[in-house]
């Protein structure tokens, strides 16, 4: 209900889900669901969440390169207007990586960086990712805001 309340009206969620599902819920329930959750996301630490978070880091090697993606778009926001959204990868040439038909491969095991505001802060974070040693190989569409080297960013 909270997804389908935050991607409608609460009036248009409840008309969907009956429709749906057969289930029929009043509008105001979705809103106070939605409310509720909502208030208790807005409290989470997200700084917190992302230095404590479990993840997967880069096998370092002098000899096999390291390759980092990264990309981002403008994201409008019904608070804010428009704002920018980050997302990089960080994955190596030793890692696992399997033909999973004639045309495509896949990458088993990859480090994954996500942002939610200015590009200054998405590197700051991206950069800590990137292992000190190995050759690196930045894939990127060349925009204006990308460093000139994931690792010249303090």
């Amino acid at each position: 209900m909270c997804r389908i309340g935050s991607k409608m009206t609460f009036d248009e969620a409840s008309e969907e889900l009956n429709q749906l599902l057969r289930i029929e819920v009043n509008s105001k329930q979705i809103e106070r669901l939605c409310h509720k959750y909502g208030d208790q996301i807005a409290q989470v630490d997200w700084e917190k969440v992302h230095r404590d978070g479990v993840q997967s880091k880069i096998t370092e090697s002098e000899s096999d390169p390291i390759y980092c993606m990264a990309d981002g778009s403008m994201l409008l926001t019904r608070e804010e207007s428009w704002k920018e959204i980050k997302l990089g990868r960080i994955f190596s040439a030793n890692e696992h990586i399997s033909q999973i038909s004639k045309e495509r491969n896949m990458i088993h095991k990859s480090v994954y960086c996500a942002h939610f505001g200015n590009s200054d802060d998405f590197w700051k974070r991206f950069n800590k990712e990137i292992p000190a040693k190995g050759k690196l190989v930045f894939i990127c569409d060349g925009a204006k805001c990308l460093p000139a080297a994931g690792r010249d960013m303090e």
